[in-house]
């Protein structure tokens, strides 16, 4: 086999641990190279990438919140108040808030969705919105893809009485919103091992932590929808959930338009 020259000093180290990889998996020297250099260093780790399932969907509770936002949406439920899923007109915020309208309303919820004009309204939450929700008698508001940085909207929702649980992963600048839950991994105390979910990829965790896998598993395809659409980086989660949602996408029975579940 031929042995490729690495002249950069700190490729020294990745092209000992190829050598290794290659042996431990049988695959050629350049190929065990690449996936050091995509830092898959173990058996493991190959086999994972290189047949990605729904077994890699990291533990959903791990997310900040997560406890908080599911017994708030719960408790919604059992008292029948009315839940508004409050989207994004792009195909990331559309694909949650389709996720989410559709899982719950399965499980009872009384949900309805609100999705922003992109021409007279804009993006996120507005007072006008709150007040008209309000008005509509919706008692609990779970933005996706958006409400990260809706502190002055979600204050105004307090204020009338309206609980607001934000799903997103846009930048989170200074404090976040004053609300029941935040669910949004580039807050500065994240914990969360995925940095790269798009909307939809919380909303499929939302769904994951409440109805587990068996449940997520039909939404799979809308949230590889976004995470392609929404160009987010293909870490091992991200990854998992794309490929997933490829086969099933290209299975006579996808559940694309239809109630899935």
């Amino acid at each position: 086999m031929v042995r490729f020259e690495l002249r950069n000093e700190n490729l020294n180290e990745i092209d000992k641990i190829a050598y290794s990889l290659s042996a431990e998996t049988g695959l050629s020297l350049p190929m065990a190279r690449m996936l050091c250099l995509r830092k898959i260093t173990t058996e493991s780790e190959v086999e994972a990438f290189f047949n990605p399932s729904l077994n890699q969907l990291e533990d959903p509770y791990s997310i900040l919140d997560m406890d908080k936002a599911v017994k708030r949406i719960e408790d919604a439920i059992k008292n029948n108040q009315k839940i508004c899923i409050f989207g994004d007109y792009d195909a990331d915020g559309i694909c949650a808030t389709a996720m989410l309208y559709m899982y719950l309303s399965y499980i009872g919820a009384n949900v309805i969705y609100y999705i922003p004009s992109r021409h007279t309204e804009g993006y996120g939450l507005s007072a006008e919105a709150i007040d008209k929700l309000y008005s509509q008698n919706v008692r609990l508001i779970v933005t996706v893809d958006n409400g990260i940085s809706a502190k002055n909207e979600i204050a105004h929702a307090k204020s009338l009485g309206l609980d607001c649980i934000v799903t997103d992963h846009h930048t989170c600048v200074g404090e976040i919103p004053d609300c029941v839950a935040v669910l949004c991994h580039t807050r500065t105390d994240n914990t969360y091992k995925n940095t790269s979910l798009c909307g939809a990829g919380i909303a499929l965790k939302v769904i994951q932590a409440m109805g587990g896998v068996n449940a997520a598993v039909h939404f799979v395809p809308f949230a590889g929808l976004a995470t392609v659409a929404d160009i987010v980086e293909l870490t091992p989660e991200n990854r998992a959930i794309v490929s997933v949602a490829l086969s099933i996408m290209n299975s006579p029975d996808c559940p694309l338009g239809n109630a899935a579940l």
